[in-house]
């Protein structure tokens, strides 16, 4: 199960998805996709409790809703540099 969950890893770009909304004063942009995150966790994990998944099924939701949400700090972090610095905003001093 542990090994399975470290995929998780690969998309934890903690410094740059935190950093640049916070940079921009777009707290609420992480908040949301948080937010976002949790209720649809909750869904699955209810809906798992309801069908009576096995745990394979509660680690991939846990796995999935981790790497959903920072997809979407990732993606929100892009978007933002390209809105406010440019398209081409890693040769922008």
């Amino acid at each position: 199960m542990m090994s399975l969950y470290s995929f998780t890893i690969l998309f934890n770009l903690t410094t740059f998805t935190i950093g640049i909304p916070r940079i921009f004063d777009k707290f609420t942009y992480v908040a949301k996709t948080h937010i976002f995150a949790a209720v649809l966790r909750i869904i699955f994990i209810f809906y798992g409790t309801l069908s009576e998944q096995t745990i394979v099924f509660y680690l991939s939701v846990f796995i999935i809703c981790d790497m959903l949400a920072n997809l979407l700090l990732i993606i929100l972090s892009f978007t933002l540099l390209k809105r406010r610095v440019g398209a081409y905003w890693w040769k922008v001093k």
